[in-house]
C-alpha cells in the first residue's frame, strides 16, 4: 500500500524542497543514468529492494558489487569505522 500523494512528480518536487537551488524540471533521467558509463551500482544483500536494482550490466566500465554480509542492508545503523568491519 502506498499514498496516492506519493507519484512520480512528488519525488523530484521532494528533491528540490530538500536541496535549494536544484532544479529537477529536466529529471529524473533514469535512461541516461542506467545507459551511463563508469556508473557503481552497490547493494546490500539484506535490503528489501535488493533485486529492483542493477544487478550487472553489460557495460565494461560499469561496476555492480552487493555486499553479503551481517548487518549490512538498508537502514543498518551508520557508525564510525571499526577495524572489525568488513571492507
Amino acid at each position: 500500500m502506498r499514498s496516492n500523494y506519493l507519484s512520480l512528480e512528488f519525488w523530484p518536487k521532494m528533491c528540490e524542497r530538500t536541496f535549494e537551488g536544484l532544479d529537477m524540471s529536466d529529471k529524473p533521467k533514469q535512461l541516461q543514468f542506467n545507459t551511463g558509463t563508469w556508473t557503481v551500482f552497490t547493494n546490500g544483500i539484506e535490503d528489501p529492494w535488493e533485486w529492483a536494482t542493477v544487478k550487472s550490466t553489460n557495460v565494461l566500465s560499469d561496476i555492480t558489487r552487493t555486499s553479503d554480509c551481517e548487518n549490512c542492508g538498508h537502514c543498518v545503523e551508520m557508525y564510525t569505522p571499526v577495524d572489525s568491519d568488513h571492507i
